[in-house]
């Protein structure tokens, strides 16, 4: 958290996070990874939800914004390879990393939201990895997703019999 409070270009989502109630968890001993956007990918993201401000933000999704970005477990770049990380996010979800090639340079992406833009920044409590855009959680699991889609209520159906709709 004081790294969030020491650098301008990370003001909103340290606002976010303020009005997640995690400021103090932010600064706790432990070992974490945080995927930290820039102010850019904070505007980038309310200007996709229609939102004018980070005042319009709820609570609730300002605490699930900023645990999609936490991981309880040290992950440095070395370990981005095309795939999911090794361990969830807070939120229980997991991020995908990978190489993408734009114009002869590769970048890495997180979670296919955004950029990697400066990784491996180690604070007293874990690693900040700076990206260029807000990752956002998936609103569904994936039974819920083909739930939402007529086109396979036989298939949801199914799910649901067999009991692997919850799994």
């Amino acid at each position: 958290y004081s790294y969030l409070q020491q650098d301008s270009q990370f003001s909103m989502f340290k606002q976010i996070v303020d009005k997640a109630g995690y400021a103090s968890f932010l600064n706790t001993y432990g070992a974490y990874t945080l995927f930290l956007p820039t102010n850019d990918g904070v505007k980038a993201y309310l200007q996709s939800t229609n939102q004018a401000s980070i005042d319009n933000i709820d609570a609730a999704t300002a605490k699930s914004l900023v645990a999609f970005t936490l991981i309880a477990d040290t992950i440095s770049t070395q370990f981005f390879t095309d795939g999911k990380l090794r361990t969830p996010t807070t939120l229980g979800q997991y991020l995908l990393t990978g190489a993408v090639n734009v114009a002869g340079v590769t970048k890495t992406v997180i979670n296919k939201q955004a950029n990697l833009v400066q990784g491996n920044i180690k604070v007293g409590n874990g690693l900040i990895h700076v990206i260029d855009n807000m990752l956002v959680p998936a609103p569904y699991t994936l039974a819920e997703t083909i739930a939402h889609d007529p086109n396979y209520s036989i298939f949801t159906e199914a799910l649901k019999a067999t009991g692997l709709f919850e799994t």
